[in-house]
Formats: C-alpha cells, sequence, structure tokens
C-alpha cells in the first residue's frame, strides 16, 4: 500500500472517530432530554408528587426541626447548565437557590436553611441577588438560616454565607478572598510584531474598553478601577453588615486573599469550625429544639423550562458545536466577579 493510501486510510479512521464522538455526545443530550420528560410525566401525578419530595441527608429521622438543604455548588452564575450543543440540563443555580428557598418558605415542614457551599464564586450579580433573598427570607420568615463552608468558599461563595445566622467552616476548606476581579487579553504587542491592526469604530472614545488590539489608556484605567473599587465596597459592606462587623475593620483585612478555616475564625468572619457533629449543634441551638435532620428537596422537572432554555441556547450558536467545543474550558463572559480562580 502506498503511502497516499495509508494518509487516506488514517484521515477516514480519524473522521469516523469525530463522527462517533458526535453522535455519542448527541445522544447524551438526547438521554437528558428523555430523562427530564421521563420526571415530568411522573410529577404530573398528585400534589405530593409535583410538589418534589423532600429526604433526609443526615441528622435524626425523627427530629423536631427540619432543615432545608440549599447547595451552592460551582461557580455561581444565572445561565442555565447546557450541554455542548445547546441542550439545556438543568436551571441555573440562581433559579435552583430561588426555588428552594420558595419551598422553605411555603411549608410547614421545613424549619430553617442549610446553605451548603462548595463555590469558588462568580458573577457580581447573581451573587448579590442569591444574599439578598437569603436576608429577604430570614426577615420575612423568621426561619434560621446557617452555612456550611466546605472544601472552597470563596468571594462570591463567602459573599453569599453572610447571608446567614450563623457559619460553620469545614477545618480544610479555604474561604474569604473578599475582592473584586476583571481580566481581559490584550495582543497590542503581538499585533504590532507581526503587523495585524485590530480596526474599530466606536461612537466615544470609551466605547471599546478593554479593547484587545490596543493598550490601555490610563484614563481607561481610571475608569474601570473606579466600578472595581465601588463593586468592592458592596463586599465590603455587605460582609460588615452580615457579620455586624465595622466596615473598616473589613476592608482592613480583606485585600482579596483566601483564608484556612481557623484563620477565618480567628478574624470573626465564621462562627464555629467542625464537622458534621458541630454543624447539629448549632441549628440545634438556632431552632431551640433538641434533635434536628436536614433534608433534601427534589425539584420536579419542567420539561418545557428545559426546552426552552435548549432553545435559547441553540439559537445563541452561529454554527454547530465541534467535538473540540465539548472538551474545551468554558469560555467566561467579560464582566466583574467575585471570583478565586488562581487558574485565571
Amino acid at each position: 500500500m502506498d503511502a497516499h493510501k495509508i494518509l487516506q486510510s488514517v484521515f477516514h479512521v480519524l473522521a469516523i472517530l469525530v463522527l462517533l464522538g458526535f453522535l455519542a455526545l448527541q445522544g447524551g443530550s438526547c438521554m437528558l432530554l428523555m430523562s427530564a420528560m421521563s420526571e415530568t410525566g411522573s410529577a404530573a401525578g398528585g400534589p405530593a408528587e409535583r410538589a418534589g419530595r423532600d429526604a433526609v441527608l443526615f441528622g435524626d429521622e425523627q427530629a423536631e426541626a427540619r432543615f432545608l438543604q440549599v447547595p451552592v455548588m460551582g461557580v455561581i452564575s444565572a445561565e442555565a447548565k447546557q450541554t455542548p450543543f445547546g441542550f439545556a440540563t438543568e436551571l441555573s443555580l440562581m433559579e435552583t437557590v430561588d426555588r428552594l428557598l420558595e419551598h422553605a418558605r411555603e411549608s410547614d415542614r421545613i424549619d430553617g436553611v442549610l446553605l451548603d457551599i462548595d463555590s469558588p464564586g462568580g458573577a457580581v450579580d447573581p451573587s448579590d441577588v442569591i444574599f439578598r433573598k437569603l436576608r429577604r427570607f430570614r426577615e420575612e420568615t423568621g426561619k434560621p438560616v446557617v452555612a456550611r463552608l466546605n472544601g472552597l468558599a470563596a468571594s462570591g461563595g463567602f459573599y453569599v454565607a453572610v447571608a446567614a445566622d450563623r457559619i460553620v467552616a469545614h477545618p480544610s476548606c479555604l474561604t474569604g478572598s473578599i475582592g473584586v476581579i476583571m481580566q481581559s487579553f490584550n495582543f497590542a504587542g503581538l499585533f504590532e510584531k507581526h503587523g495585524v491592526e485590530l480596526v474599530t469604530l466606536t461612537s466615544g472614545p470609551n466605547k471599546d474598553l478593554l479593547n484587545p488590539g490596543r493598550r490601555m489608556r490610563e484614563e481607561e484605567r481610571t475608569i474601570l478601577m473606579g466600578i472595581i473599587d465601588e463593586t468592592y465596597t458592596q463586599f465590603v459592606d455587605a460582609v460588615a453588615a452580615g457579620r455586624g462587623m465595622d466596615p473598616a475593620a473589613v476592608r482592613a483585612v480583606a485585600d482579596g486573599r483566601v483564608w484556612t478555616a481557623r484563620q477565618a475564625l480567628d478574624l470573626g468572619f465564621v462562627d464555629r469550625v467542625g464537622y458534621e457533629e458541630e454543624l447539629l449543634a448549632e441549628m440545634r441551638d438556632l431552632a431551640g429544639v433538641e434533635t434536628v435532620a436536614v433534608v433534601r428537596h427534589k425539584l420536579p422537572s419542567k420539561l418545557w423550562e428545559l426546552l426552552e432554555l435548549s432553545a435559547q441556547g441553540l439559537a445563541g450558536r452561529s454554527r454547530p458545536a465541534s467535538v473540540l467545543d465539548a472538551i474545551a474550558m468554558p469560555r467566561r463572559s467579560p464582566g466583574l466577579y467575585y471570583l478565586w480562580d488562581p487558574q485565571l
């Protein structure tokens, strides 16, 4: 067999592998939608089924008080999670928190909320919205909120935690990172070296802030730092209000660094360091009972919502996603973030 035929055979094999990968990913998307359809069908039964189910995670089975687990896991965002092909697999973290808080508000069987956090933070606006919803929930229902900081509860993850009545940190967690980050690539030097010019037409001199094709002007840096400073003050004020501290005391140590659980305790940013036993003790104290349990609520899937979110995701794509897109790192939209991410 000559070299030309060998090369042709290799390309054929690669094409088949790419096609199989594409079909496998698309099949996975279809299975997720079929699963959602199945759950929707089962949720169409009696009222109890439509409302979802509460299952005990840990604590006493016959508890006097039940705390609903509200997970804040991963990057905080208002965007629904999707497959590489634009099919929505679940609601956004912000929407999920909202629905679980509504269940805790309406249910007489729920006596409090456990905010279960393992997050590096995320976008500024969703973090602030969740913080405000938690504060409003406490004020309007009188039901206590306890935050548990797991492996990582940094930046926006810590921001939402300070809305709780008590904060319990796992001994090995990292928390804090009070600060704001805005980041962009700048290719001006690379473009100059290779004779490339990015042509940008604007209606004003500051319309193309963070333009990657030219060097940043001092005027632009001043504008952006003004935005960052204001957003940082919002973070400091939220922590001060949530922890009952003087904003100046918060600002004195809030330089963006993360702390260990013990360091955060010494600074007054958490109430207790411990494991499940210490967490349950805080819940008993807040609820004024001797036995408590943490329950998980399964939200019923709504197929039409997933289909609507999927349609939005597909409409936003100018071309079908490739297999390489499926394995690529997720792109972060430009903007302000309460986020601790050493990989940035």
